[in-house]
């Protein structure tokens, strides 16, 4: 199957999970708010493909609960912004099949305390599991921060161009 292929089929599945989710959320009530969050994505291995899809769910009285818990993990968002810099994503994406430290060094040309400050900040929120043997890998949260920002990157660009 083709890459646009499979992309319009996605496309299609989404559209219909769309309309199956309006169809199904009659029980809400008003001013309630379901989140839904699914992001993934398919990497083409020698002996097949890996597919990896993060989802959650979550039902919530309305925004005013989404505001209380901004105001009640301010310390967390404030680390959490600092995880979207360039070097941390790119870590990130590094990781998503394990590296070690060596090779991280290698690759971002990062030493000693400067590449620990940000595996440091990056295991700390959960987006990077170091294993045995200075290896890390990136978590399945960590995958969805990673492919949020290029997400959010790419929608940004897109928005730059003119129709």
């Amino acid at each position: 199957m083709d890459r646009e292929r499979l992309t319009e089929e996605l496309g299609n599945w989404l559209e219909e999970l769309r309309r199956r989710v309006i169809q199904g959320m009659k029980e809400l009530e008003k001013g309630e708010i379901l989140e839904i969050s699914v992001s993934g994505w398919v990497q083409a291995k020698e002996n097949g493909y890996r597919v990896d899809i993060w989802r959650d769910t979550d039902k919530i009285s309305g925004m005013e609960e989404y505001i209380a818990i901004v105001d009640d993990n301010k310390e967390f968002l404030e680390l959490y912004s600092k995880s979207l810099t360039p070097t941390k994503v790119k870590i990130l994406l590094m990781a998503f099949e394990g590296i070690n430290e060596g090779e991280l060094s290698e690759k971002t040309g990062l030493r000693g305390g400067a590449l620990h400050y940000h595996l440091r900040d990056l295991v700390l929120l959960g987006l990077l599991e170091k294993r045995e043997r200075g290896r890390y890998i990136t978590t399945k949260y960590g995958s969805f921060v990673a492919r949020s920002a290029i997400s959010a990157i790419r929608r940004f660009r897109a928005s730059l161009r003119p129709e």
